[in-house]
């Protein structure tokens, strides 16, 4: 089983998303998220990635209906916070994201 966290992040009626520069992933748009540590909370996981993929800080405002996708059969199960940014600072690892907007 896999867990994902990530958040939605609006602004002046837009969505922060994130352009995913891994290879299986490679240009596709997509919020900020990604795996959860096995000692990790899902609310830090979910602030941890926000930050780790944007330099953005947030405050967790709710949490939306949680998704299960079975990829290759294995279970992922997507939980998606809804989040207000605290500190815009966009800044990412060009390794892993290619654009943040």
């Amino acid at each position: 089983m896999v867990i994902i966290a990530g958040c939605v992040i609006k602004k002046d009626n837009k969505i922060l998303m994130v352009q995913e520069a891994k290879e299986s992933y490679y240009g596709q748009w997509n919020i900020p998220a990604g795996h959860a540590d096995e000692t990790e909370q899902l609310t830090e996981t979910a602030i941890r990635e926000v930050y780790e993929e944007t330099g953005c800080k947030v405050k967790l405002t709710g949490v939306l209906p949680i998704v299960k996708v079975d990829i290759n059969g294995k279970s992922h199960f997507h939980v998606k916070f809804m989040a207000d940014l605290i500190e815009e600072n966009i800044k990412f690892d060009k390794k892993e994201i290619l654009d943040v907007k």
